[in-house]
């Protein structure tokens, strides 16, 4: 899986907002969403749920969540050791 898809997913669920997001990770909106949607094929399930008010983590994806961002933390601390 892409490091930068990992970063991605973080954002999203941070703001619950894959526009949101994508404006902040200066990329399009379709080109994230695409990017989410290959992160969950990678699980082979749903992460988020959409509703018209935006996109929120579902169980799986709160699992997911999680372990990217302990990922992220274990990576940062690396570059600093390096």
């Amino acid at each position: 899986m892409n490091f930068e898809y990992i970063q991605d997913f973080i954002r999203v669920a941070e703001y619950n907002s894959i526009n949101k997001a994508s404006q902040e990770l200066n990329i399009s909106t379709p080109a994230l969403s695409k990017r989410i949607k290959s992160v969950e094929a990678y699980f082979n399930c749903h992460l988020f749920y959409r509703t018209s008010k935006g996109i929120f983590l579902n169980e799986e994806g709160k699992l997911v969540f999680n372990t990217f961002r302990e990922m992220q933390h274990s990576i940062a601390d690396l570059e600093k050791q390096l």
